[in-house]
């Protein structure tokens, strides 16, 4: 049987990555209660797709990203938590 809420797909407007662009830390943002206990997935692939940086954290409102050994460039953010899957984002580092 196929489970409508298994993969929700949650609006650009409801997450916030800042500063964007940023040099070496950059904090995604969530609404309260968004996301429960669910473990967060957060990964960051280079202009050519190549995966680039991984992390995870359980999630609460802020996560801090540490970005300082990732080269100046654009980058493209995809976070999953559980069942839910964000809009891929788009980061920009400058050094």
């Amino acid at each position: 049987m196929y489970d409508a809420d298994y993969n929700k797909h949650i609006s650009v407007q409801e997450l916030t990555i800042y500063p964007n662009p940023t040099t070496d830390e950059a904090t995604i943002s969530f609404p309260e209660d968004l996301l429960g206990d669910e473990k967060v997935e957060i990964e960051i692939f280079n202009h050519l797709g190549q995966l680039v940086k991984t992390t995870q954290s359980y999630s609460v409102n802020n996560i801090s990203l540490q970005l300082g050994g990732l080269a100046t460039g654009s980058y493209y953010v995809y976070i999953r938590a559980g069942s839910i899957s964000f809009p891929t984002q788009k980061l920009t580092i400058i050094k």
